[in-house]
């Protein structure tokens, strides 16, 4: 038995999933956002201006990482609902949720009504979530020395963008079950699998596979690197395709297309 850490893109449904494991598992909960939220609230901020100040005043990440560890240390079985708990807590099952930029900012703007994270429109929302992105992108990566945006650091992948919240927490128990059988560690919504454009390349050729579809990844947005093969279709709305992780970030280079 192992802790489990859910990390994943602002709007995609980590806090959900956490919530529903645990219960589903009979673990404790340890919800980090929660925490900073209400640090923000106490200091009279909305998250991102906290996540702002937390670039400039380190104590407060330490904070942070000072009670994630006393949790993984306490003996008893946590869901850490945390961007970072996956880094901080190695022999975890690492999960990352994923989803398209449109769809989190439809859904923060109309579940979030607290004074900490209120927005005027689906846009304000969409350019809030990419700003507290690249935030606590920079504070991670300074801070720890890791790119929390990079899919390959996690065991189990899954893109929240169409699939029905309890459909990622059963994707979710099923790979806990099987994450050392399995090459594929990514559970996809299909409408979201592209072509490689002319313009992007893997920086190598990546290995095929018989069994799953080898994508790409340049966030947001997901590739076949297979020029060969045809996207899987879904048998209904809400489905997930297993895939391999071939590249991501700049492992995907802008080609020369002339």
């Amino acid at each position: 038995m192992r802790h489990i850490t859910i990390s994943g893109d602002i709007g995609s449904g980590k806090s959900y999933a956490a919530r529903e494991l645990a219960r589903a598992l009979g673990y404790s909960l340890a919800s980090v956002g929660r925490l900073q939220r209400e640090m923000a609230a106490t200091r009279g901020l909305t998250t991102l201006e906290a996540n702002r100040l937390a670039e400039q005043l380190p104590q407060l990440d330490d904070m942070i990482d000072d009670a994630i560890i006393v949790l993984e240390r306490s003996g008893h079985l946590t869901v850490f609902d945390s961007r970072i708990a996956w880094h901080l807590i190695p022999s975890a099952f690492k999960v990352h949720l994923i989803v398209d930029p449109v769809t989190a900012a439809e859904r923060i703007y109309r579940t979030r009504a607290e004074r900490t994270e209120s927005y005027q429109s689906v846009a304000h929302a969409q350019l809030a979530a990419d700003e507290r992105h690249a935030s606590e992108r920079r504070r991670f990566c300074g801070r720890h020395g890791v790119d929390i945006s990079l899919l390959g650091n996690y065991d189990l992948v899954i893109d929240s963008t169409h699939a029905p919240p309890e459909a990622v927490v059963a994707e979710i128990r099923a790979g806990l079950a099987s994450y050392r059988s399995s090459p594929a560690k990514l559970r996809l919504s299909p409408q979201r699998l592209r072509r490689l454009p002319r313009a992007v390349c893997p920086r190598r050729t990546f290995g095929e596979s018989a069994d799953y579809p080898v994508v790409g990844y340049r966030r947001p947005d997901i590739f076949l690197l297979d020029a060969a093969v045809e996207p899987p279709s879904a048998t209904q709305v809400g489905d997930l395709v297993a895939a391999i992780l071939g590249a991501e970030g700049d492992e995907l280079l802008v080609c020369d297309t002339a």
